[in-house]
């Protein structure tokens, strides 16, 4: 089965389809509309930007998150009224102009940010906006430590400069708040790396917990619950409950008295 998310209604649902078969979609790519010398005015252009947030935003929220790692003009569909669509999910990743310095060594959910950052760019290039011009090149850093941290911070700030809010000391002070979610990020990636997501399920329901409710958790708050250690695994040592420890412990005891009874 394969899928694809599109933006309708003003909310964003995932459509799923027989694999091997055309998404049941209709649009053009928005690379299409480029060759077809399409301009799209500043407000078009926040409009696709916000869509393309709301989507890799429902992408993270899906557990465990996902990583589209091939977000490209030819993988946009633009349908009527502007509404916004990706696809190609599942498929090889073919690097390109769009594809984030670190797609094949370490394809975390910023890879994607880098990718919308660069497709917005390309599809911008006349916009006088100072302020969307350092969003996007903030997006699409090659560095990704420079990038924003997750997608619900892009968006608070990407709001903040549609509504001519935001200031030069909010991308500033920004920094500090993205670096608070950096433990759930790196949480989900050494859990994905070592196919480990059904160890713990405790740890997993705090750290989901903590990016969707509460945008100031931060390493600490794990560290305080026995479940990350900067310097370790130990997230995985804490895994059963008292109960489970006290039946552990039963029936390790009932083990020895039937070998003392059987062999003395």
């Amino acid at each position: 089965m394969s899928f694809f998310y599109e933006y309708k209604d003003e909310k964003v649902i995932r459509i799923e389809f027989n694999k091997g078969e055309k998404p049941p979609l209709k649009g053009k790519k928005l690379k299409s509309l480029l060759k077809d010398d399409r301009k799209f005015s500043k407000e078009e252009i926040y409009l696709i930007t916000e869509q393309l947030l709301e989507i890799l935003d429902k992408m993270r929220s899906v557990f465990p998150p996902i990583v589209h790692k091939n977000i490209n003009l030819s993988n946009i569909i633009v349908k009527k009224g502007l509404e916004i669509a990706i696809i190609g999910f599942g498929k090889n990743i073919k690097e390109s102009r769009y594809s984030a310095p670190e797609i094949f060594d370490n394809p975390t959910p910023k890879v994607d940010l880098y990718s919308v950052g660069r497709v917005i760019k390309r599809i911008s290039k006349n916009i006088k906006d100072k302020n969307f011009n350092t969003f996007l090149l903030k997006m699409s850093n090659e560095d990704p430590n420079e990038r924003f941290n997750n997608t619900k911070i892009a968006k608070k700030i990407f709001d903040k400069i549609k509504n001519n809010t935001i200031t030069r000391e909010e991308f500033e002070s920004n920094k500090k708040k993205e670096s608070t979610l950096s433990a759930y990020d790196q949480f989900l990636l050494e859990k994905e790396t070592k196919g480990g997501f059904n160890r713990s399920m405790n740890t997993i329901g705090l750290a989901k917990f903590a990016l969707e409710k509460n945008d100031n958790f931060s390493a600490k708050n794990f560290e305080d619950n026995g479940d990350i250690s900067s310097n370790s695994n130990s997230y995985y040592e804490n895994e059963r409950s008292p109960i489970q420890t006290f039946v552990l412990f039963i029936v390790i005891i009932s083990i020895i008295g039937f070998f003392i009874r059987v062999f003395f």
